[in-house]
């Protein structure tokens, strides 16, 4: 008898044991699934964030009137390389930046928004902002021109 009631002692604290395993093992099953559950929603946030394609600046630089460089037989309009910069209208300081090259064209690639955009052919020479809109996937086209005296 002695051993009847050692015995159903042991297997009674083997059931209690069992069942806070159980209950612990229930509560790590629940947190796991939270937290996968969490980083696939994360992931797909992610991935759709990154999905949206940017769209296109493209545009010429040109200098009009000033004395024409030898041998050029076309107008007084030429190309000119500038410092063309795009900042985002939103207010977050975020700008963009290209530089015109000998032909006087840019390509800004932006993400899609609203944008000031401005050109210089020098420190002091300065294009009139232009506000634009970019669009994914589109190009949007600007020219800059500046007039030499």
């Amino acid at each position: 008898m002695m051993w009847q009631a050692q015995h159903g002692e042991q297997h009674a604290n083997l059931v209690g044991r069992t069942a806070h395993n159980s209950q612990v093992l229930n509560t790590r099953t629940r947190a796991l699934t939270i937290v996968c559950i969490l980083s696939l929603l994360c992931l797909a946030a992610c991935s759709t964030a990154r999905s949206i394609p940017n769209g296109t600046i493209a545009g010429f630089v040109t200098l009009q009137g000033g004395p024409i460089a030898l041998g050029d037989t076309n107008s007084s309009t030429r190309p000119a390389e500038a410092v063309v910069t795009a900042s985002l209208v939103n207010g977050s300081g975020t700008s963009y930046t290209a530089t015109s090259d000998n032909n006087g064209r840019f390509m800004l690639d932006l993400p899609p928004g609203e944008y000031l955009v401005t050109a210089r052919c020098h420190p002091e020479d300065r294009g009139t902002p232009q506000r634009v809109t970019v669009n994914a996937g589109q190009t949007t086209r600007i020219e800059f021109t500046f007039y030499v005296p």
